[in-house]
């Protein structure tokens, strides 16, 4: 961070202990950094307070945050108070583009310099060896570096604020609204600040040139560490790489598709998708189930992803059931969300119903032909370990479904598009993002030949990759 942003926070918390200093920090971080996924809090585990933070005690942290209700896998919910987290990230942003390449960052803890940027990581969280093809796919992108526009980010961030502090003196704004661009301002905020951290260097004029640190999660999707662009909002991408010779790649569908060849290998009817796949017209479908097409296409995602269907029967259940939570953005009462969970059965049933043979066809077939010891690898070559997993037991069975399918979906896309960017050089063209289902290159263009044989190898001969705009 900033040192003007650790001089804040150790004001803040003056009278506390070290501990309660580290503790307050990691939740506030991981407040910025899951705003849009978590925006009631970020769920921490009582296991990584007891390793990495010894002697914390979140309750001693009250007055300065709001400690909620216990989530899945020993985790309690924690969130900030919301004036804590704005003045936090509105440091950085009173700041000029050189006030802010110029300041030194520091380290909360020790309030040492930190002199050189985060670097890209080769080994998993368990610091083992990552397997060779995102691998490869991180050593050419951290070769290669990556280009913005710094001063159309500054910019946009201005926009940004204004239209947060028009909303908040707008007597008649709507709070979800208000919501909303609170949570797309702290998140641009915080992107901004973790590009900043790289040190980037003028290329021309308002174009800069940074090498952004890369990891690859459980699954083997490509992260950037800290977030920076990758993680921005849309407009804010679009000002970042709005860059002559910039192309971005992205595959159509790419979760629906995988599904379809998933469905298709387990002998499984896919009909339902592959209509759904060719019309391409979600808001068709979102018209039958009487809500907009980009959350019917959502939906349709999270079912894929190992989402349940819920009946009106479980409506309580919103905090747990992530379909419920789409419903709910434009639910206008608990009345109006069971008419929108049954319309949506009524469309959506017969692909649920089909998702859910192919669970019971992973549990009894896929699994114990695919599983080495107690792991499940998957096309990328990562693996989850099913020993952890309650694949077995009703209660839990739906939750951890969810991730072994993700692991397999998400690695099969991992594969291609990593395996893409690692034999770049083959095709001339050069990589310089990975955008989890597409990439973003700099020069060149992306050779579709190549791509074939790759989706092929896969066994997704078939799967499309077509320039898009951001």
């Amino acid at each position: 961070m900033l040192r003007s942003q650790a001089s804040y926070l150790h004001c803040l918390l003056a009278d506390y202990d070290k501990p309660e200093k580290l503790l307050y920090n990691h939740i506030l971080q991981s407040n910025i950094q899951q705003y849009h996924q978590h925006p009631e809090g970020s769920p921490v585990p009582w296991r990584t307070i007891r390793k990495y933070l010894p002697g914390a005690i979140s309750h001693r942290l009250k007055p300065l945050l709001e400690i909620g209700g216990y989530w899945p896998g020993h985790c309690r919910v924690y969130r900030v108070h919301e004036e804590q987290i704005l003045e936090y990230t509105g440091i950085s942003a009173r700041l000029s583009l050189e006030e802010h390449l110029s300041e030194p960052y520091v380290c909360f803890e020790t309030g040492r310099l930190m002199n050189t940027p985060p670097q890209s990581r080769l080994t998993s969280n368990s610091r083992h060896k990552l397997p060779p093809i995102p691998r490869a796919a991180i050593e050419v992108l951290s070769r290669n570096g990556c280009l913005a526009n710094l001063r159309g980010i500054e910019s946009t961030m201005r926009i940004r604020e204004a239209e947060y502090e028009a909303a908040c003196t707008r007597p008649d704004c709507d709070p979800l609204e208000r919501e909303k661009l609170k949570g797309r301002l702290i998140n641009d905020r915080s992107c901004r600040d973790a590009l900043y951290q790289y040190q980037p260097v003028q290329y021309s004029g308002d174009i800069y040139f940074y090498r952004p640190a890369w990891k690859a999660i459980s699954t083997g999707r490509l992260h950037v560490v800290g977030g920076c662009m990758q993680s921005a909002s849309g407009e804010m991408k679009r000002v970042a790489y709005g860059i002559e010779g910039v192309e971005n790649y992205d595959i159509v569908a790419s979760q629906v598709f995988i599904t379809i060849i998933q469905l298709q290998q387990a002998g499984l009817d896919a009909s339902w998708l592959i209509d759904y796949y060719d019309r391409h017209n979600y808001e068709w479908y979102g018209e039958q189930a009487g809500i907009p097409g980009k959350l019917f296409k959502r939906i349709v995602i999270a079912l894929c992803m190992g989402a349940y269907l819920p009946t009106v029967g479980q409506l309580a259940k919103v905090d747990r059931s992530s379909i419920l939570r789409i419903l709910s953005e434009v639910a206008e009462d608990e009345q109006h969300l069971a008419t929108l969970v049954s319309d949506l059965r009524e469309v959506v049933g017969d692909l649920a119903a089909v998702l859910k043979d192919w669970h019971h066809h992973l549990l009894s077939h896929y699994i114990p032909a695919n599983r080495v010891k107690g792991y499940l690898p998957n096309a990328v070559g990562m693996n989850i370990n099913l020993t952890e997993l309650n694949l077995d037991q009703d209660r839990y069975r739906s939750e951890d479904m969810s991730r072994v399918v993700a692991h397999l979906l998400q690695g099969l896309e991992a594969a291609c598009i990593q395996e893409m960017i690692a034999r770049s050089d083959e095709a001339n063209f050069k990589p310089i993002s990975c955008e989890h289902d597409g990439f973003i290159v700099s020069s060149g263009e992306a050779d579709m030949s190549l791509w074939n044989e790759i989706t092929a190898g896969y066994g997704l001969g078939g799967m499309k990759l077509i320039p898009k705009a951001l």
